[in-house]
């Protein structure tokens, strides 16, 4: 419960800091949202895979030597066997976890002032997509944005544009 008050009052002090702040700038250069550098970094991700559901995919979450975070697994087509409500299997996901519940409800990141969402990723040969949920009416509304990674085995930095 003393989580659920902390996370309130934060939220009320970042509040009171933009309106105090009246930045009269209609836009700002960057703001980081989340990383994927430190064991720290990869407790703010959760890792979700058909396996879940009784699916044959698995996935893994991983920090290389390097420092950088590495999501892989395998995806399996496969059907469970024994659950006929299943008609399609085959996924592996890295997803940010929930920054908690106030008396505000779950905060979301503000971008009102950005005009791109920037990723910077090393892919491979597979397809990615990123899914994007806004602070809107319908909170089980996402946006879906594929993620053309051109030079596998290379980092690269992708845009999302609004």
């Amino acid at each position: 419960m003393f989580g659920y008050f902390k996370r309130s009052l934060d939220v009320a002090k970042e509040t009171g800091a933009k309106i105090l702040k009246a930045d009269p700038l209609p836009w700002s250069k960057e703001q980081l949202l989340l990383s994927l550098n430190s064991q720290e970094d990869l407790k703010k991700w959760a890792i979700g895979c058909d396996k879940d559901i009784g699916g044959y995919s698995n996935a893994s979450l991983e920090l290389t030597p390097e420092g950088k975070a590495k999501f892989s697994g395998n995806i399996s087509l496969e059907l469970p066997k024994n659950n006929s409500r299943i008609e399609k299997s085959g996924y592996a996901a890295i997803k940010s976890k929930s920054r908690g519940s106030t008396l505000f409800g779950t905060p979301c990141w503000d971008t009102t002032l950005y005009r791109y969402l920037s990723i910077r990723a090393k892919g491979d040969n597979k397809k990615y997509l990123v899914n994007i949920q806004t602070d809107g009416p319908v909170i089980s509304d996402l946006f879906q944005h594929r993620l053309f990674l051109r030079k596998p085995g290379e980092w690269e930095t992708i845009m999302v544009s609004k």
